[in-house]
């Protein structure tokens, strides 16, 4: 019989949590997506002294506490294609479907999520929400920007309202990791759940999804 969305809880695995922040299991950045963002977005990000994954994730979190200071847009949008690069080579889809990549279309609908990731007074629920509304956007664009990649953007600028408890990414290998489907409906359950777990253990959420990433993606791999 088919669960219903209040069925659903994360389902936390019995291994050895502890507070560290962990690395990424792979450190590699990919020439792929460095070359989708050139080509296809006719931009250059900033690459210089970025050589590893965890360079591009320091830099992209040092950049949106710039941004939170200056609101410079040339920044903004070296932010959004540093992160789709981060997030690996299914961050293309945005460069290689639907109409030609352009600022002009994407920023004005990125502006409005990022500006509600630096309001305090948002709530979890509240984000979920304008996350979805900027899924819901690109979709109208004919443009590929799903709740993964998403969820990405929404981690790293809520560090800068939240610092080590930023809104954790929901992708493939988290949801399924928890029992719970990669959908819309799940991330509320997702970001509630990780944020009792974190509590209960008495680490950072940041320390938690890392462990779990880094679990569940070797596990996907054996």
């Amino acid at each position: 019989m088919p669960q219903k969305k209040n069925d659903y809880i994360c389902v936390f695995p019995d291994i050895d949590y502890h507070a560290e922040l962990d690395e990424l299991s792979v450190q590699g950045i990919s020439p792929v997506m460095l070359a989708f963002v050139r080509e296809r977005a006719a931009f250059e990000p900033a690459m210089e002294n970025i050589f590893t994954l965890q360079d591009l994730e320091d830099n992209i979190r040092n950049g949106v506490l710039r941004y939170d200071d200056t609101r410079d847009d040339v920044l903004l949008q070296d932010i959004f294609h540093k992160i789709q690069i981060w997030g690996g080579e299914h961050g293309r889809y945005i460069y290689v479907q639907g109409p030609v990549f352009d600022w002009n279309d994407v920023g004005p609908c990125y502006r409005r999520l990022v500006a509600a990731c630096l309001d305090e007074g948002r709530t979890a629920d509240s984000l979920a929400r304008k996350a979805k509304a900027m899924n819901v956007a690109m979709q109208l664009q004919e443009r590929r920007l799903g709740l993964s990649f998403i969820t990405k953007h929404v981690h790293f600028w809520t560090r800068v309202t939240r610092g080590e408890n930023a809104l954790p990414i929901f992708d493939d290998i988290m949801a399924r990791g928890l029992k719970l489907r990669p959908k819309w409906e799940h991330l509320p359950i997702y970001w509630q759940g990780m944020e009792d777990k974190a509590r209960s253990l008495g680490i950072s959420i940041d320390a938690l999804e890392r462990q779990l990433f880094n679990y569940f993606r070797g596990i996907a791999r054996q």
